[in-house]
């Protein structure tokens, strides 16, 4: 059985998003659940959290993916090339932000006392592009982001 995917059937703006919640919710073990298309408001902005990978026994973990061509350039940038051109992104931010955004809120929650705190983790996906197995970033080991070559045991690595 796949795992289960709140909502049932999402409605997504990219096709990289939907690959992936597609993949994941295919291949992920039957108790977990694939949140898409979570919104959040805080003090601080809006968050808008692509997917979100609940795990029993694992923890939580929040997925920014970016389709088309993605790449760091020399001074740490993440870039973007898609049929509209480049533009700069901050997808690794987008996580963390969106991961402590909702954390905040669930452990806010009344229901949620007395609960211990669950692991919380993000990840980025850049399902259409190739990343070297010594890629890195100061805020983004290569365990935390997963490329083309990465799809096939997404699950796993998440």
């Amino acid at each position: 059985m796949p795992a289960r995917a709140i909502p049932v059937e999402p409605v997504f703006r990219t096709a990289s998003e939907q690959e992936v919640w597609a993949r994941l919710v295919r291949t992920l073990d039957d108790d977990a659940v694939v949140l898409a298309n979570v919104r959040f408001t805080d003090l601080h902005k809006d968050h808008e959290l692509d997917l979100v990978v609940m795990l029993p026994g694992a923890g939580i973990v929040v997925v920014e993916v970016k389709g088309g061509s993605v790449w760091v350039d020399e001074q740490g940038g993440w870039w973007q090339r898609s049929g509209a051109g480049s533009r700069r992104i901050h997808p690794v931010d987008q996580a963390r932000d969106g991961k402590y955004a909702m954390r905040t809120y669930v452990e806010a929650d009344p229901r949620w006392q007395g609960r211990t705190r669950v692991r919380w983790g993000h990840a980025v996906v850049t399902p259409y592009t190739s990343l070297a197995d010594d890629f890195a970033t100061p805020d983004c080991p290569r365990w935390m982001v997963h490329g083309r070559e990465d799809q096939d045991d997404l699950a796993g690595r998440i």
